[in-house]
């Protein structure tokens, strides 16, 4: 967006200063109050957002945010995402539960209208010692809440009152590994190159000890495969990225005879070894969604009926065998619960975003772009095997992690600029 006009008044510009130390501190806390409260994440994006807003409000820049807002929609990717959107809302029409459509509908575009307004506002203007410092400590306490609590027995939540189950933390520690990439793009930007390094590897090894205690499988599943990407996309940039490619390709192909491939080709010993992470029990889930995809496969049940997926006309035609699965709530698979309720149209729009995100990183250097594809890979194979699709906490934790890669760069970009620096054509915007 443009610069402030520069007749703003001494007091506005304080004014808009507060409202944007206070985005900062909203967004900095965000993994402390995941462990606090493990849903809140929507809450703290959107206050964060309301902040930022009336910060440009207040600067009167708001018709400058409308017109950015504006072109970064008719953009190929925006324009995606708007036809998915539609798309979703137009599956209410057919869902045969549309109250609980509504609600899930709503629960995803509040965290993505929030996530939308930070991006194109709050990175440049993010205080960079406060913002690094708050979001640091905040990760570092979260870590450490989550490590004491789940080697104490929850003891802290059971003097408190509050629910004391070891899985509550799963989602705080989702969290933090989906905040890992961009606080190791964060640390990369830093100088001299070993405190870079050196904080590089402090945030990963706190993270990946704090998911190896939990009790999340999603998460050190996630944690590996962003690891490997990470490290092939410093190796070869191309090769990264056209795994990147295929993978949402085969997998969304395969979504609907998924549980049949997995029903054959995994063995009862490995479920056995698994039994902690309910891989049976995932496999039949695959298998009964996929069997109601085959009854509705082109327009789905309905954007959000996977809660009461068995009350869908879908669900009514499968095997009996089949049909206590499908009151499980969701399918633990996002590229299954995409066909179940928006069908093969949902599912091509889909991969499609997939697609156009992964183009639209494709230029950048080997360093910006390992951390990236690192999240896009972890966010990739925790929605493989996890929670519901469009689940609130989950998307504004992923549009968090957007915006601090974007600070990142931004805090980049004014120290080289401070130090008579050129930035390089291939650290240009992303």
């Amino acid at each position: 967006m443009d610069a402030p006009p520069e007749t703003l008044s001494a007091d506005r510009c304080r004014l808009a200063s507060r409202l944007w130390s206070a985005a900062t501190i909203c967004l900095g806390l965000l993994p402390l109050a995941m462990v606090v409260a493990d849903r809140s994440s929507p809450l703290i994006v959107t206050l964060a957002a309301a902040a930022a807003l009336a910060a440009v409000a207040v600067e009167g820049r708001t018709q400058s945010f409308l017109n950015d807002a504006a072109q970064h929609l008719r953009t190929p990717l925006g324009l995606a995402v708007l036809g998915f959107l539609a798309w979703a809302a137009l599956s209410v029409t057919w869902s045969p539960v549309r109250a609980t459509s509504l609600h899930a509908l709503g629960e995803l575009l509040l965290p993505v209208a929030a996530a939308f307004i930070l991006v194109l506002t709050l990175p440049p203007r993010m205080p960079p010692w406060q913002a690094g410092w708050i979001f640091g400590a905040a990760a570092a306490l979260a870590c450490v809440l989550i490590g004491l609590e789940l080697r104490t027995g929850i003891g802290v939540r059971g003097a408190l009152g509050l629910r004391a189950h070891a899985f509550l933390f799963n989602r705080p520690t989702l969290t933090l590994l989906v905040l890992l990439a961009p606080t190791v793009s964060m640390a990369q930007r830093l100088h001299p190159a070993k405190v870079a390094l050196g904080g590089a590897l402090a945030a990963t090894a706190l993270v990946t000890g704090t998911i190896l205690l939990s009790y999340s499988g999603a998460a050190k599943l996630g944690l590996i495969i962003g690891s490997a990407t990470y490290m092939t996309a410093r190796l070869s940039r191309r090769l990264a990225l056209a795994v990147m490619a295929l993978g949402p390709v085969v997998v969304f192909a395969l979504a609907p005879v998924w549980g049949d491939i997995a029903d054959r080709l995994l063995p009862a010993g490995l479920h056995t070894h698994l039994a902690a992470t309910h891989s049976r029990d995932r496999v039949d889930i695959w298998q009964s969604f996929g069997a109601a995809i085959r009854e509705r496969p082109v327009f789905g049940a309905g954007f959000g009926t996977g809660a009461r997926f068995a009350e869908t006309s879908a669900a009514a035609r499968v095997a009996p065998e089949y049909r206590p699965f499908l009151d499980i709530g969701h399918p633990h698979n996002a590229a299954i619960q995409v066909w179940a309720e928006l069908g093969a149209v949902g599912a091509a729009l889909v991969v499609l975003i997939l697609l156009l995100i992964l183009r639209s990183l494709a230029h950048l250097s080997p360093e910006r772009l390992a951390p990236r594809l690192a999240l896009f890979a972890a966010v990739f194979a925790v929605s493989f095997v996890g929670h519901g699709a469009w689940q609130g906490w989950w998307v504004a934790v992923i549009g968090a992690a957007v915006v601090w890669f974007l600070f990142a760069d931004e805090w980049f970009r004014v120290r080289c600029s401070d130090a008579g620096t050129p930035v390089g054509s291939k650290d240009g915007p992303a």
